[in-house]
């Protein structure tokens, strides 16, 4: 084995479709992978009791567009590995070749970086009998839905086969670069409406001020572009539903806009947004 007495050849493969589900599980939308390493030389070190030395480092995925990470993946000591986006599988075979291919002479250490323990079993099998300790990386975290990355399965592969396991949800703030933004929630939240209820004295709602407070709110809702705009006037009160992007901004607009308007006819009123009533003193 080409090491010295005080260090340990370590080879590193990373899933990178699996480390994407494994980080958006901690909320980090960016990876430190320079750190990411850093974690792996740390861990190994101190379980082998020896300087671990990162001979390889290999990040291997089949996402259909992979230099929009290319180099922030080869700026944190990687190689990046891209594999036929359009061929199901494609990773999860050049990993098992990289692990087969792995030389007992020159590498003591094998890290994966996937949850999808199972998928490379028994390429990982026939490293440890050559005599290669094996080391997964992944999380036993869940998400909001109770989706779990390491499933039962994986968990059950890492203890009966005695793999060392590295817990990434130790670290997960060293490895944010950046939060996880759930593009589908963005998505729904623009399509959220926005209730605001105003009440107010039956003398007030007169035909005119309707048609006054009907032109007032409108022409704010024309200009931006805002959909499904009901005003309904009843007895006591004016009730409003828009649908409307739920951002900061444009709700404080909405507010703005009929604070002066209530102002100027002395009108209280109630805006809720979400379960959060905003109202005039």
């Amino acid at each position: 084995m080409a090491s010295d007495n005080k260090s340990v050849p370590v080879a590193v493969f990373t899933d990178g479709q699996s480390l994407f589900n494994l980080m958006r599980i901690h909320g980090i939308g960016q990876t430190n992978y320079a750190r990411l390493l850093q974690i792996i030389s740390q861990e190994v070190g101190n379980e082998v009791g020896r300087i671990a030395d990162i001979r390889s480092a290999n990040f291997v995925t089949a996402v259909e567009n992979p230099g929009r990470f290319k180099k922030s993946v080869e700026a944190g000591g990687f190689k990046f590995i891209p594999t036929a986006h359009n061929t199901p599988g494609s990773d999860d075979r050049e990993i098992n070749r990289l692990i087969v291919n792995t030389n007992p002479a020159y590498i003591s250490v094998l890290v994966l970086v996937s949850a999808d323990v199972q998928d490379f079993l028994e390429s990982l099998q026939r490293k440890m009998e050559q005599g290669i300790h094996i080391v997964i990386v992944a999380t036993t975290a869940t998400d909001t839905n109770g989706y779990a990355p390491l499933s039962p399965l994986s968990q059950q592969i890492i203890k009966d086969q005695k793999f060392q396991f590295v817990e990434l949800g130790r670290y997960k703030e060293e490895l944010m670069l950046r939060p996880w933004i759930d593009r589908r929630t963005e998505h729904e939240a623009q399509n959220k409406k926005i209730g605001i209820t105003i009440s107010c004295p039956s003398d007030i709602l007169t035909d005119e001020n309707r048609l006054k407070f009907f032109a007032h709110i409108s022409s704010y809702v024309l200009k931006h572009n805002l959909t499904q705009f009901v005003i309904s006037f009843e007895t006591a009160r004016v009730v409003i539903s828009v649908d409307s992007p739920e951002n900061k901004r444009t709700f404080d607009g909405l507010f703005m806009l009929i604070s002066h308007f209530c102002y100027v006819y002395d009108v209280d009123f109630v805006i809720r947004r979400g379960e959060e009533p905003r109202q005039r003193a």
